[in-house]
């Protein structure tokens, strides 16, 4: 029986495909992730090689990075604005935690839940510990800032950590509702 590698490391890319490396010298494997950065995706080229062959990817192209590796290193899942801590939840999770959830009171913490899709059609449910409910100017922006970051980076469920290239989402849900801008389009989904 094969042994689990050191460090997984699974592209996403825009076109629905996957290519995965993996590495098993630690030095090299922590070399490897202190490349890791919200900025991976504006890079021109993102270069991986091993001892056979090099594969070279457009950053724009990938759509997200996946790292597996035990213990996670903390300042992977510090990489998001003001350290919002984001972890991936089953749709199951998400519809009933959707059914059951509070609206939000300013001041107060909440739970923030995210239905994203990407470009190459792969959907995911996300939840969000925010610390404070802010005002309504302060949600307004967060709507409108949604996809201004470069990335996001999430707690998958089985361990593992994605960060998401914010560029090649399509749609990005937020629940409860915070309060929508002037010319938001009031009309209801249908699932």
């Amino acid at each position: 029986m094969a042994s689990k590698p050191l460090l997984e490391l699974r592209l996403h890319l825009t076109n629905g495909n996957t290519h995965t490396f993996t590495q098993d010298d630690p030095e090299q494997a922590h070399e490897l992730l202190h490349h890791v950065s919200l900025n991976v995706f504006t890079q021109p080229t993102v270069i991986v090689y091993g001892r056979e062959r090099v594969a070279a990817y457009p950053g724009n192209k990938i759509t997200g990075i996946t790292i597996r590796i035990d213990p996670i290193p903390d300042y992977l899942l510090q990489l998001n604005p003001n350290a919002t801590h984001i972890r991936e939840i089953t749709e199951a999770d998400y519809r009933a935690k959707l059914r059951d959830a509070p609206k939000c009171v300013q001041a107060q913490p909440f739970l923030m839940l995210n239905e994203v899709e990407m470009c190459c059609g792969h959907r995911f449910w996300l939840e969000v510990d925010i610390v404070t409910a802010v005002g309504s100017a302060q949600e307004r922006k967060i709507l409108y800032n949604a996809f201004s970051w470069p990335s996001a980076v999430c707690q998958n469920l089985d361990g593992s950590v994605t960060i998401w290239n914010r560029a090649q989402m399509v749609s990005c849900s937020f629940a409860p509702k915070p309060d929508v801008p002037m010319g938001a389009w009031p009309a209801e989904l249908v699932e």
